[in-house]
């Protein structure tokens, strides 16, 4: 069963049961107990990502977006707007919204991929 539906714009049915409107214009489903989906504008062509409250994650300002989280099951933080977080079967990984591609494969532990984030962005 779908989470979103239209009344006169897109809104989003919350685990309590209330209803949440949203300034997208188009919105994928929830999958495979993910906590997040992409969001995007009247085409689809700008995307972004929100959590299962209806809260912004990734802006919509990103072209493909879900070819590059498609691996991703959970997004676990957005640092600095830049680094996505992602998390599959208990591993990490890291994609770089700056220059939109994968960094690094779902391989490490919490607190091995806050580490590598971090020599990443050292200049």
């Amino acid at each position: 069963m779908s989470n979103f539906f239209y009344i006169s714009k897109l809104a989003m049915r919350l685990e309590d049961g209330s209803i949440k409107e949203l300034p997208y214009k188009s919105a994928s489903d929830f999958s495979y107990g993910s906590n997040f989906t992409i969001v995007g504008d009247a085409y689809y062509y700008y995307q972004g990502a929100i959590n299962r409250k209806g809260e912004e994650l990734i802006p919509v300002k990103y072209i493909k977006l879900d070819r590059l989280l498609k691996d991703y099951r959970n997004i676990i933080d957005v640092i600095d707007n830049r680094f996505v977080i992602g998390e599959k079967n208990g591993k990490y990984g890291a994609v770089d919204l700056e220059e939109m591609k994968k960094i690094f494969e779902m391989e490490y532990d919490a607190e091995e991929i806050v580490k590598k984030i971090s020599e990443y962005n050292e200049p």
